[in-house]
């Protein structure tokens, strides 16, 4: 709206404080406001914008004109009020460098990430880590806390915390080192002394733990009177029926169960100390007899063999806990092969290609160790988030269960066993490739090269069908291969992984014309895609072109949606440098090919409406960007995108200029 002739004399004459007296009492507050704002009346501007129910944008006029008492008022009012003004506030501190009170005010939104990032700006690592043990981020709290007794030795506080994480990780020596120190403190003798006894107690040193207890209970007559009722009193809080959260060691919170079987359960969990996403094997046969000793000793086989194998292709093993019976392994988010094949039985040429050739990457380094998997099998194939194949399971020997009644899982293993196996013959690398030999089959043919009933007699003496039979399309090119790899004596087939690895990489894996994908049992799709395999490989489908070397891609393998974005070198180093940040409110860069000139970018949930610059996520994720020492410099609403779990900040567009500032400011706006 255009100013009356009025104000805009007065305007002309350069008297904007009287233009916006006017204005405010004829009730045009925002424009009345914007005057104040712009001859630095400070005060004023503040007043309107709290009539106008705005304190952030009170606050910020506060802030601009240094009305630290009237700053201090607001705070203390912002606190106590909406939590989003209480974050908002906090990015204006923030932004400005006043660490501490940005701190107390992300306290007051509930943010307590910004938080915990901003009493380290503070320098007051004590809250800082107080606020990270409330995320239960333990191990950062953890190092929080040793570096403020790196600091300040004396710190008791700090001292007794720490001792607390470390307790709770099994980190027991070194525990009771910090928990001596904190009991020296008489305000804190009592916790301390407390935790001290349960440290000792749990490395054998009975004596100790006996001689601590008597300490506590001179300074607290209530302390149970022997170790074992303390330890009883201080154990981790059993959940109630209605509380489904688990620990495992008091480190692993155990989310869901991925799947079972009859000798245990796996889980997805959380990984306290290293705050990772990881999967859990737990042991649990039902037999007590010399089955469930069998069964154990395959389980504690698996973990040992799997422990002693690192490889990229292979599913890391993290921790083997043989007092509990668990197994913590990398968490395939991408899932296994057997559940790719069930709903595209037959890939494209390119994803097989890549599947094969992974998994005897693994085999030749397990074989390398002398270890014989002996259950190769599209379950056993999992993917990471990435899309990078991995072989799993090691140590498993289903042969032993063969008088076991054959149920449904029984059979999807011997559809992929050796005669040897069945026989009882010895066995060593060439059944690993015979195995992989009926999963390359499955996946180049559609179906198993022997379909049962009676697959043992199928195994011993049966020649499957050539490939060129089954998919004439392909010609003969496949059938020598196979016919090798499925050879009845060992030494027919492949002497190793390489040479097998070798003899696939001189196929043809051109996707026949015409031909395409046969789809297994799951959810059918409304068209096949027509995939490029140049430049994008068969992986990828591209769906569209933004310009400027900005190409959205389907995964094929992953079933999801990409972005590729071809760049110079200099702009692939930034990328990598944002690539570093492990968060979810940063869009993710799942590879990089700097001899393509490529970077493959993650492209999470929908696109963000108008006012997605408001959401208390993008402040996140701009605070871990800079806490990485970096800056956007392209924040808009179009470098975000939302999800069910919250918004991100896309890092495609970013230009890596300006400061933390210029960031920052781009989310919080005067009303107009």
């Amino acid at each position: 709206m255009a100013d009356s002739p009025e104000i805009a004399a007065l305007l002309r004459d350069g008297k904007h404080a009287e233009a916006a007296r006017i204005l405010r009492e004829r009730g045009e507050r925002a424009r009345a406001m914007d005057l104040y704002a712009q001859v630095w009346a400070w005060d004023e501007a503040a007043d309107v914008a709290l009539e106008l129910g705005d304190p952030v944008t009170a606050f910020r006029f506060a802030l601009d004109g240094k009305l630290m008492d009237r700053v201090t008022a607001l705070r203390a009012f912002l606190r106590q009020g909406d939590p989003s003004h209480a974050a908002h506030a906090s990015v204006l501190c923030e932004s400005r460098k006043m660490y501490a009170a940005a701190a107390e005010l992300s306290e007051a939104a509930g943010d307590l990430e910004s938080a915990a990032r901003q009493h380290r700006g503070a320098m007051d690592l004590v809250s800082s880590a107080r606020c990270l043990e409330a995320l239960g981020r333990y191990r950062d709290a953890g190092r929080a806390y040793e570096e403020r007794l790196r600091d300040e030795p004396g710190d008791t506080q700090a001292a007794l915390q720490l001792g607390r994480i470390l307790l709770r990780f099994g980190r027991y020596d070194v525990a009771s080192r910090h928990l001596q120190a904190a009991a020296r403190d008489p305000g804190l003798a009592a916790p301390a002394l407390r935790a001290l006894v349960v440290a000792l107690a749990a490395m054998g040193l009975g004596e100790a733990a006996r001689s601590s207890l008597g300490e506590l209970r001179r300074v607290d007559p209530t302390a149970p009177a022997d170790v074992g009722a303390l330890l009883d009193e201080s154990g981790p809080a059993k959940p109630s029926e209605a509380d489904e959260t688990r620990w495992l060691a008091g480190r692993y919170k155990v989310e869901k169960v991925l799947g079972g079987g009859s000798v245990g359960r796996v889980y997805l969990a959380r990984d306290g100390f290293y705050d990772r996403d990881v999967a859990i094997k737990v042991f649990s046969a039902s037999s007590s007899g010399p089955d469930g000793r069998d069964a154990y000793a395959r389980f504690v086989r698996e973990a040992r063999v799997s422990a002693s194998l690192s490889h990229p292709h292979i599913v890391a093993v993290y921790e083997f806990n043989a007092a509990s019976a668990f197994l913590v392994m990398e968490h395939m988010v991408g899932g296994t092969l057997e559940a790719r094949l069930e709903m595209q039985a037959r890939p494209h040429l390119g994803q097989v290609r890549g599947i094969v050739l992974g998994v005897l990457a693994a085999l030749e380094a397990a074989h390398a160790r002398g270890v014989v998997h002996r259950d190769v099998k599209p379950a056993n194939v999992f993917f990471d988030a990435a899309g990078t194949v991995k072989l799993g399971d090691f140590g498993t020997a289903h042969l032993l269960d063969l008088g076991a009644t054959q149920t449904g899982a029984f059979l999807g293993t011997l559809a992929y066993m050796s005669p040897e196996q069945i026989t009882g013959a010895g066995v060593d690398a060439s059944t690993d490739l015979y195995a992989l030999g009926v999963v390359l089959h499955r996946m180049l043919a559609g179906e198993l090269p022997f379909s049962g009933p009676d697959l043992v007699s199928q195994h011993l003496s049966e020649v499957p069908r050539p490939l060129s039979g089954l998919r004439p399309a392909l010609g003969t090119s496949y059938d020598e291969c196979l016919a090798r790899c499925l050879a009845k004596a060992p030494a027919d087939r492949f002497r190793s992984a390489v040479e097998m690895a070798a003899a696939l990489e001189a196929l043809p894996w051109t996707e026949p014309v015409g031909e395409s994908a046969v789809r297994g049992p799951g959810p059918p799709e409304t068209a096949e895609p027509a995939v490029d395999s140049s430049p994008h490989g068969p992986r990828f489908e591209p769906l569209h072109d933004r310009g400027g070397g900005a190409v959205e891609l389907r995964d094929l393998l992953l079933g999801r949606v990409v972005l590729q974005l071809a760049a110079p070198p200099e702009r692939l180093a930034l990328l990598a440098r944002f690539g570093r940040i492990a968060s979810g409110r940063v869009q993710a860069v799942l590879r990089m090919d700097r001899t393509a000139g490529t970077a493959l970018l993650e492209l999470p949930g929908e696109p963000a409406s108008a006012d997605a610059l408001v959401h208390p996520d993008v402040a996140r994720g701009l605070g871990e960007i800079h806490a990485a020492g970096l800056v956007h410099g392209n924040v808009s609403e179009a470098q975000v995108r939302v999800d069910e779990a919250g918004a991100v900040v896309l890092i495609d567009g970013a230009t890596g200029e300006g400061s933390p500032e210029d960031d920052l400011a781009r989310l919080v706006r005067p009303r107009r």
